[in-house]
């Protein structure tokens, strides 16, 4: 039993302990904090306070207070008093507004500079402390004679800003003139720093361009390879693609105007039927000669040539067609006529049927009489026709009475009658006169009559006599030649001059020639045949033409001269063939070859604002049905449920593609406390001015009257949004029984509260969290403070127990580190003193060097402090001469970002992954960045008849339209007017050059292999016709090639040293002296 030595109230407690009276709740101090609260505070209970933040503790004086007898506590002492700091720092060229008074934790000064100094650094500073010891001042500015470069911009000028003398801080706000536009600068507004220099650099106005030039139907650009880009004032020249010309007095230029847009351009080039022949019979008029273009339906007029008649009602146009081909008139033109001609005196006109222009009739004159002067033709006579000049017929001299003696010894012969005759045969005698002639005088018939001898010289005469007749005869000719396979229409009959007769072919043989021949005179004294005909068996293959069709001529077999017209399919067009129509020849070919039909294709592929064709086209031209698809420029996004691909239509022309592309911000970012909304998060393009909505994440209140939406800016970044959202509260979270709250203060949404048990009792459970109940939050499950074993109570005099109380043996959950985690997981949420945690850093962090990566569970149950540990990777913005990114352009590239890149046109990746890189967790690239080498085309290889040219052979480098000359092997001469080069292609080919050296005498090998080794000829010019200059022979040595034309050949000096060559090879050389 126990007995009370003073009066009041008792309690029993749950430890068996009596205690008497209460005192009300601690008081609150300026300068300390109670460490531990409880619900009730009886007599005799003691109370400790702890130093608030920015004090500390006074030696000698006791934080502690008791509940006294009288329930009043005992008057606390000042144990606390405020940490002190030192007197602000100094600042060269510059004073603080402090006045030497005491300064404390919580003191700021302001700073101020001289004259032609400026303040790089905050103003204030403030005394704030690290361990609740001693004061520590925030960095101190400085004051520095800071003064940048007074900035230029070509081309721009500064709106606001403009100063004598730039010092730091100062900023200048650019903008450009008309025409230009601005790069870089932060929008053109810069500041000047404290290195001297301006921040961000002086931006750049750069010319204002037009986009990629237009399409234009039916034309292409003169040069390809070009920008897509051009400054104002750019002039672009077009070319009509193949199968097109040029429209006359249509411009072939477009400019870029102010307006950033092309000069507009009429449609240029057309499909033209080629300039329109003449007609044997007309020709094209004047006015209709001098154009240069003859679009689908033009009619062009021709007029009759000289010595023609229009026929009365017949048409005299031709229309090009759709096929391009002119149609086929009638023949409105008919020739004049001369009339029939009149017979001259003692003759007649052969054939007075042939009377039109450009006839020719004979003329035969009567017995005894004969032509003086030409056939007549049918000629022009001004603008109308006549007969040329009528010959006449005039009589043969007359020879008549008795033999005379023998002529004198000038060869000339006195006939009867006194007429005189000259020997050598061109005196026209008439019949059965008899002339004297030296012995073996050889007489010469004349031209247009025969003589014949009739009787043998007179036997006594010295000179003897000879008689000639005269027998007015026609030219004979000898039977027609025979044709294999084949027969002609003469009977047998004797031909003369004129006769003609006609070949027919046995069946299955085709006629190759004309039909009829003639028989003809070169000399007036025998007839020769016309060349003959040939009976071939002629059989062309039947051809096919891939999408074409026969339109005429189609049969089950093709013989000689059989015709066959083409066409094409729609969406293609005729290539070769005489315009569709071919024949069978002779050889069994097609003649011209047997046409193509190409696809009709679309021209170049369209320029799209900000978008480009997927793959490279190195095409100008694409087959009907093409598709092409297009992806966005970089600093472009493809504009949602926009077309992406063209495609070649049959009318040749590409498909209307709206705006694909546009300039848009990156997808909105969650906030800390808010989210995009529904309907904008599924969005995939937000244009410049586009406004998103967010709402309050849960756990979060929208603050009323506060704007939530961001807005996508000019420069392609999000408007930042005030903090339209604050966290919920839990409220003052419940004490468990026997235990309290550590800090009443934090109540809101994820606030962390440590819960302490009572003296005698211990936590089972976890520390409580403001956490995520539904839409709305609470607290987690309270823990419970249970009872733990415990020594007995010691005792006060006068019989009072005393309660102690003492703080928990527990740190609260790790600390978090940016960048950094846990190197291992932990499940529990409290630590025992002394416990030791590891940090790693996450990935896309690095490790700051010499900084600690451990924290420590302290007796104060606070963790130790750890200083950023983990830096992010932060790579370096790589750069590609000669190249450009294709993906992956951002401003700032962290662990991951990934880049691809593309060369310039001529130039080709080598290295970096096809061009893909990775930024690694150790700030570099992986793998390297690539490097854009120009392109080479293979080193360009000899050909059969040439070889490089010295001074290209010794390159090594062969970039894009690189040109190299070749030169003849040995034993090939140069082909004149050929070209001898070859050129790098842009598909890095070389092109094929023409065969531009020939090897001379290409069939005389075959020929001289009838001449053997070791024997010795002399062959006659035209036996080896074929040998030129600089051919090769297999010969016999010391051969001797006789050449009575002009020029000769013989063996070299190294042919003539051998007796015996075999089959060696010898060179020939002309010389100028002829053989014998």
């Amino acid at each position: 039993m126990r007995i009370l030595k003073s009066s009041g109230t008792l309690k029993c407690k749950p430890q068996r302990n009596w205690l008497q009276g209460d005192c009300g709740l601690p008081p609150t101090l300026s300068f300390a904090e109670l460490v531990t609260s409880l619900d009730s505070y009886h007599i005799g209970t003691e109370v400790t306070y702890r130093c608030r933040p920015g004090f500390i503790r006074v030696g000698g004086k006791s934080p502690v207070i008791t509940c006294q007898d009288n329930s009043t506590w005992s008057q606390p002492s000042e144990f606390c008093v405020e940490i002190p700091c030192l007197p602000p720092p100094e600042v060269a060229n510059g004073a603080h507004s402090g006045e030497g008074e005491g300064y404390v934790v919580g003191s700021s000064v302001t700073y101020t500079c001289k004259s032609g100094f400026s303040l790089v650094g905050e103003a204030s500073i403030l005394c704030t402390t690290e361990d609740n010891l001693s004061g520590v001042w925030s960095p101190a500015p400085q004051c520095k004679e800071v003064k940048c470069p007074a900035p230029v911009v070509p081309h721009g000028k500064k709106k606001f800003g403009s100063v004598a003398v730039y010092s730091y801080g100062d900023t200048i706000t650019f903008e450009c003139n008309p025409g230009y536009s601005l790069r870089g600068g932060g929008d053109g507004v810069i500041r000047c720093t404290e290195d001297n220099t301006w921040k961000p650099s002086v931006p750049i106005c750069d010319p204002l361009q037009c986009g990629p030039p237009p399409t234009i139907k039916r034309a292409k650009l003169s040069h390809s390879g070009l920008s897509e880009s051009f400054p104002i004032g750019t002039k672009v020249t077009y070319e009509c693609l193949k199968g097109f010309l040029k429209i006359p007095d249509r411009s072939d230029t477009i400019v870029c105007l102010a307006s950033l847009e092309w000069s507009n351009l009429p449609e240029l080039c057309g499909r033209s039927c080629p300039a329109p022949g003449g007609l044997p019979f007309g020709k094209v008029s004047e006015e209709d000669v001098k154009r240069s273009f003859y679009a689908v339906g033009t009619t062009v007029r021709y007029v009759c040539r000289d010595g023609y008649d229009r026929v009365p009602g017949q048409d005299s146009t031709r229309t090009c067609l759709e096929d391009l081909t002119w149609s086929n008139p009638p023949e409105f033109c008919t020739k004049k006529s001369c009339g029939v001609p009149k017979a001259p005196e003692h003759g007649r006109v052969a054939d007075t049927t042939r009377t039109l222009y450009l006839d020719t009739v004979r003329v035969v004159c009567d017995e005894g009489y004969r032509l003086s002067g030409k056939h007549i033709t049918c000629r022009l006579k001004g603008r109308d026709v006549a007969w040329s000049q009528l010959p006449t017929c005039e009589g043969f001299p007359s020879c008549s009475g008795e033999d005379v003696g023998p002529p004198d010894s000038s060869e000339k012969g006195m006939c009867s009658g006194g007429a005189e005759v000259e020997l050598t045969g061109k005196c026209s005698l008439i019949q059965g006169a008899t002339v004297l002639l030296p012995q073996r005088q050889v007489f010469n018939t004349i031209a247009d009559d025969t003589w014949k001898l009739l009787s043998s010289p007179l036997p006594g005469y010295f000179h003897p006599v000879f008689t000639l007749v005269h027998f007015p005869i026609e030219i004979p000719c000898l039977p027609p030649p025979e044709v294999a396979n084949g027969a002609h229409s003469g009977e047998g009959e004797d031909y003369v001059f004129g006769s003609s007769v006609t070949y027919t072919c046995k069946s299955g043989f085709s006629l190759v020639g004309e039909a009829s021949i003639l028989c003809t005179t070169e000399d007036n004294l025998s007839g020769v045949w016309s060349p003959a005909p040939q009976c071939k068996e002629v059989k062309c293959p039947a051809p096919v033409v891939p999408h074409g069709k026969k339109k005429f001529g189609s049969v089950a077999v093709y013989s000689y001269g059989d015709t066959i017209i083409f066409e094409c399919n729609p969406g293609y067009s005729l290539r070769g063939g005489g315009d569709g129509v071919i024949r069978c020849a002779e050889d069994n070919t097609w003649n011209p070859s047997v046409p193509i039909c190409d696809p009709v294709q679309c021209g170049p592929l369209p320029s799209i604002r900000g978008a480009k064709p997927g793959p490279s086209y190195l095409s100008e031209s694409f087959p009907v049905g093409t598709r092409v698809t297009y992806v966005c420029l970089e600093g472009f996004l493809k504009i949602p449920d926009r077309s992406d691909t063209v495609e070649c239509l049959p009318s040749l022309e590409w498909t209307e593609l709206p705006a694909l592309c546009g300039r848009s911000c990156p997808a909105p970012r969650g906030l800390l406390f808010g989210k995009v909304s529904e309907e904008d998060v599924k969005r995939s393009f937000y244009a410049v001015g586009t406004t998103v909505r967010y709402v309050c994440r849960d756990g979060y209140d929208r603050v009323p009257g506060q704007d939530s939406t961001r807005t996508c800016l000019e420069d392609l970044t999000w408007s930042n949004p005030p903090e339209f959202c604050t966290k919920k509260s839990c409220g003052v979270p419940k004490a468990p029984e026997h235990g309290r709250v550590a800090d009443t203060t934090r109540t809101l949404y994820l606030d962390t509260v440590r819960v302490v048990c009572d003296e005698g009792y211990r936590l089972s459970g976890k520390h409580i969290t403001c956490r995520l109940k539904g839409r709305d939050v609470a607290w987690s499950q309270l823990p419970t403070c249970e009872v733990r074993p415990t020594t007995p109570t010691p005792k006060t005099p006068g019989g009072a127990a005393t309660i102690s109380t003492s703080p928990s043996v527990q740190c609260g959950p790790l600390p978090s580190v940016r960048g950094a985690k846990p190197s291992r997981s932990y499940v529990s949420e409290s630590f025992p003193v002394g416990t030791r945690v590891t940090y790693v850093c996450l990935q896309g962090f690095l490790k700051i060097p010499d900084k600690p990566n451990t924290v420590e569970c302290l007796s104060s149950l606070e963790w130790s402090k750890l200083p950023e540990l983990c830096g992010q990777v932060k790579c370096p913005v790589p750069v590609v001469p000669h190249g450009k990114k294709k993906f992956g352009s951002v401003a700032v590239y962290s662990y991951g970002d990934t880049i691809t890149f593309e060369c310039n046109p001529g130039y080709s990746l080598r290295g970096g992954g096809d061009g893909v890189i990775r930024c690694a967790e150790d700030n570099t690239w992986k793998p390297s960045v690539p490097v854009c080498d120009p392109r080479s085309c293979p080193a360009p290889g000899g050909l059969p008849f040439g070889k490089v040219s010295e001074e290209d052979v010794k390159r090594s480098f062969y970039p894009m339209g690189t040109t190299v000359r070749y030169v003849c092997h040995d034993g090939y001469d140069r082909v004149p007017g050929q070209d001898s080069t070859r050129t790098c292609l842009e598909d890095f080919t070389w092109s094929n050059p023409p065969e531009f050296c020939t090897r001379p005498g290409a069939n005389s090998r075959e020929e001289a292999a009838q001449y053997k080794p070791g024997n010795a000829y002399k062959i006659a010019f035209g036996v080896l016709a074929p040998v030129v200059v600089g051919c090769f022979f297999c010969i016999p040595a010391g051969a001797i090639y006789q050449n009575k034309k002009k020029g000769s050949y013989d063996t070299t000096p190294s042919a003539m040293t051998h007796q015996r060559i075999g089959d060696s090879n010898f060179w020939m050389r002309k010389t100028n002296d002829t053989l014998n």
